[in-house]
């Protein structure tokens, strides 16, 4: 009879339950028959735990070696010794050699996982947040042949579609619930990856595919391959109408919840029910980023991107939640964007378009409408009497599609129609002492953005930050105190509204109440009023203005009286910024284009190039970046397929075309001045040729 000594180490997916190695001594006439005898204790002891261990290291005992106690389980043993080239070794304290162990706790970057590991993973644990311990235990999984035969064919399957290792993790949990929800066991892994296959090719046809109620029939049509994107190129859909008009009006803010639903939902943009708007609006008010970044893109196309058919921007959204990273690269995003609204194909509505009952837009539509409006009931024919939603548009208005110049605006369009080029323009064409007279106005109406703010209490707005003013007048003027100066001339508190409160009356019912004052009248809101003069130099000459600041000093709260003791400060802030206004200053804002998001994207380059360091690389880069615009945009539009997308395209890049060339005017660089004019002649001549071929081929 011999001694021997086992070591039995536990799988890896049984160290995340808790167990650990186990040494024991076994005297036995062999090795076989000392392996059997300890499995036999392991399962005496802990019945069914065998399964958990892998096959026990065994060696012969020899004289002076370190030993387990015989016939009995230690894990204090086998924590302070381990079996090294069959010899019993003392485990010592880690000593760094440029190794460390493995983090069992370390988080896992689950995108950059093999395709075979991410489905694993997505089989076994239904989530791509995972750690070190759950990829050991996906791998041992994949290692283990009697454990995973079941599970295997869903694996290998899905594992065999390429496509898949470029989808965002969401997207296949929502192929590996419909993959056993559709095959029963015994699974068959050529029919699952034929499955996974439709499933990337036909995302509209997802539901049928898994079992569940076919959508209405959808009027887009995808004619190319299943998107695919590499680090070079991102295939485009083509999608194709006829599509229905959308039966409200439409705005950035039901652009918002169609870009929401279809990045939540696989429903049909036409079948969108309650519960899915409800979702998508706490998706937006959740500031999810990845919506974030599609809602930016879209708004950054300004008003042409409402006239987006609603089939189309479901596609487009749900091709590149499937394909793109989440949250995608803002260029990435951009450019794909572009790219699929080159591709949609317009065609002429069908001459009767029948409003389902439960119509999902009208459901959009009212989730951003008032409560009164929004309870309008489902049933109301499609041929009542105008409702509120459709008190904006008249009879005359021309039925076909409005172009980017004519399309309706969400502020008053003599205000829109005020951007910087026009403004500048219009100034260019007055009389030469009328341009004299505006020559201040001219050097400080614009406004940096990243030193203004939006609001949206009292109807909405763009604050600006009062001391940006003051630099800028500082830089204008020379130091405050010397070359200009505020006066306060007046500074008073007056009276406004009672200030109630409830005090309940002899049957013990709350009651308004005005609040006595102690001297036989009535406590009332105290408004902080001050009159200051403006005194500036400019051209040599002395020049003064007059204005008022105000700001509630005293007011009433659901507290009770509410005291502001920085009054003072704030209504002087205020009537230095009105007053600076009165010379140009920031006159943007107060003109009211801030309220345009055009103009603020145009602003921002603009200021972006004047903020730019002067260094050679910094403008090396500049230039780089707008040369690689310049040639995707017109790329874009030799591809155009419709006028509005078409001219869509070109205003955006001739407009930051536009902004670089006059900056390169005011630093003197005439040279690249002159290049930059020649580009936006080459892409002007570009979409007239594009706008002539489209016309003869509708011709």
């Amino acid at each position: 009879m011999t001694d021997y000594s086992l070591l039995f180490k536990p799988k890896k997916k049984a160290l995340a339950s808790g167990a650990v190695p186990l040494a024991i001594a076994i005297n036995a006439k062999t090795q076989k028959l000392a392996v059997m005898q300890a499995t036999m204790l392991l399962e005496d002891e802990m019945p069914g735990a065998s399964d958990n261990f892998f096959s026990p290291d065994i060696i012969e005992d020899k004289i002076g070696s370190p030993r387990p106690p015989i016939g009995r389980f230690d894990e204090i043993f086998a924590k302070e010794y381990n079996l090294v080239d069959g010899a019993w070794q003392q485990i010592n304290p880690p000593v760094d050699e440029g190794h460390t162990e493995i983090d069992l706790e370390a988080s896992v970057d689950f995108n950059s996982l093999p395709l075979r590991e991410k489905i694993t993973i997505i089989v076994l644990i239904g989530k791509s947040e995972i750690k070190q311990r759950d990829l050991s235990m996906a791998i041992d999984f994949l290692n283990d042949d009697e454990s995973s035969a079941q599970l295997m064919p869903a694996i290998d399957g899905m594992s065999s579609v390429p496509a898949l290792n470029a989808m965002y993790p969401e997207a296949l949990i929502k192929l590996n619930d419909a993959v056993f929800s559709t095959f029963a066991a015994p699974l068959d892994a050529e029919k699952i990856q034929k499955f996974a296959e439709k499933w990337v090719e036909a995302p509209r046809d997802r539901d049928a595919l898994a079992g569940k109620k076919p959508a209405p029939q959808n009027t887009v049509t995808r004619i190319t391959p299943p998107l695919q994107t590499t680090d070079t190129q991102i295939t485009p859909l083509v999608i194709r109408g006829p599509f229905k008009d959308r039966p409200f009006q439409h705005n950035f803010d039901t652009l918002d919840l169609e870009i929401a639903v279809a990045l939540k939902f696989d429903v049909d943009c036409w079948d969108v029910g309650p519960r899915q708007v409800a979702e998508a609006r706490k998706l937006i008010e959740l500031d999810d980023k990845n919506f974030k970044l599609w809602s930016m893109e879209f708004r950054i196309l300004g008003k042409s991107a409402l006239e987006i058919p609603r089939e189309a921007v479901f596609e487009i959204v749900r091709a590149g939640r499937d394909f793109l990273p989440s949250p995608p690269p803002e260029a990435v995003l951009r450019d794909f964007l572009h790219q699929q609204i080159a591709s949609i194909e317009m065609t002429d509505a069908p001459d009767e378009q029948p409003t389902p009952a439960n119509d999902a837009a009208e459901t959009v539509e009212q989730a951003s409408q008032p409560a009164d409006i929004a309870t309008k009931p489902a049933e109301q024919p499609a041929t009542a009497a105008p409702s509120i939603l459709e008190t904006s548009v008249t009879s005359e208005q021309p039925s076909a599609q409005p172009s980017i110049e004519d399309e309706k605006q969400e502020v008053p369009a003599a205000e829109i129609k005020l951007r910087t080029v026009e403004l500048e323009n219009a100034i260019d064409r007055m009389p030469a002492s009328a341009q004299e007279n505006l020559s201040l106005w001219r050097q400080v109406h614009k406004t940096d953005s990243i030193f203004t703010k939006q609001f949206t209490n009292d109807g909405g707005g763009t604050s600006i930050n009062g001391t940006y003013m003051v630099m800028r007048a500082t830089e204008l003027f020379g130091p405050q105190g010397i070359n200009w100066e505020i006066e306060i001339l007046e500074e008073r508190f007056d009276k406004g509204a009672p200030i109630f409160q409830n005090i309940p009356d002899a049957a013990g019912k709350l009651v308004r109440s005005v609040i006595p004052d102690g001297n036989g009248g009535f406590i009332t809101e105290l408004n902080h009023v001050i009159k200051i003069q403006l005194r500036y130099t400019f051209g040599g000459k002395r020049g003064r203005i007059i204005s008022y600041g105000c700001t509630p000093y005293l007011y009433s709260s659901k507290y009770g009286p509410i005291s502001d003791g920085e009054a003072p400060k704030k209504s002087l802030t205020d009537a230095t910024k009105k007053a600076l206004s009165q010379l140009g200053f920031s006159a943007d804002i107060f003109l009211g284009l801030y309220d345009n998001p055009q103009y603020r994207e145009e602003i921002g380059q603009e200021f972006a190039i004047k903020n730019a360091s002067d260094k050679a690389e910094d403008v090396a880069r500049l230039r780089k970046e707008l040369d690689e615009k310049w040639l995707r945009n017109a790329m874009t539009i030799q591809s155009g397929v419709s006028p509005n997308e078409i001219n869509a395209v070109f205003a955006t890049i001739a407009r930051e075309v536009e902004v670089h060339r006059k900056a390169a005017e005011a630093k003197g660089d005439a040279e690249y001045a002159k290049y930059l004019s020649g580009r936006l002649r080459r892409l002007n001549d570009i979409k007239t040729e594009r706008l002539a071929q489209l016309a003869g081929e509708t011709a």
